[in-house]
């Protein structure tokens, strides 16, 4: 709740459904409030929500992340019908290529990991040995 310069007290939208997502009744009536919306404004709603959440955050460290009832909202809205969900893809970050390239880097790095492994030489496990054995020998200590 703010109030403005003659005092007048008003509820941010934010504020009366931060949680709306959390509970049966308030997800009924966002629903049927988003169902009289034009609904073709409603992927460029939670677009701009995404993309300011994702601006703040880039430009300042301080930045927050967008809020788990921003995503909540959406998938209900997805779920129910009411927004496309190809829609909000070009709202949200980071882009489907980057994070297409960023998992070929992945798996990249993973298969090398892999090769760098090589092959198991069961007869290291026994040079191994006979060269301690050889130490021990030398030692007198065996």
């Amino acid at each position: 709740v703010a109030a403005d310069d003659n005092g007048n007290k008003s509820m941010d939208v934010r504020d009366a459904l931060g949680d709306a997502p959390n509970h049966a009744a308030a997800v009924r009536i966002m629903v049927r409030i988003a169902a009289g919306l034009k609904v073709d404004s409603l992927p460029h709603l939670l677009g701009f929500k995404f993309a300011n959440y994702a601006s703040s955050s880039s430009s300042s460290s301080g930045g927050s992340a967008a809020p788990s009832t921003l995503y909540l909202t959406s998938a209900l809205l997805v779920l129910h019908d009411l927004v496309d969900p190809t829609q909000l893809v070009p709202h949200l970050t980071p882009s489907l290529d980057s994070l297409r390239d960023q998992y070929e880097d992945y798996q990249d790095s993973y298969i090398k990991r892999i090769k760098k492994m090589g092959t198991v030489s069961l007869n290291a496990a026994s040079a191994t040995a006979s060269a301690e054995e050889k130490k021990d020998d030398a030692t007198g200590t065996g």
